[in-house]
């Protein structure tokens, strides 16, 4: 069973705030020695992953944010 998609937009909402809140005033240097950031931050990808997928799987949404979580890695190192 599918869950509301505004539900599933808000919770995406949620996460993205929730990381902007983690990694604010940070530089690359503090977030690369911060594994507990890192890890909080890893969490939200997941989190707005999963939410995409409920909303449609294998769809282009799913495929953009694997996108902006690559260039997010690699921009970090």
């Amino acid at each position: 069973m599918r869950s509301d998609p505004r539900v599933l937009l808000e919770d995406i909402d949620q996460a993205g705030s929730d990381l902007e809140c983690f990694i604010e005033n940070m530089d690359d240097v503090a977030y690369i020695a911060d594994v507990q950031t890192q890890a909080a931050v890893e969490r939200e990808f997941e989190i707005m992953g999963e939410a995409l997928n409920q909303k449609q799987p294998n769809g282009p949404s799913l495929k953009l944010l694997n996108l902006v979580d690559r260039k997010g890695l690699d921009a970090l190192g």
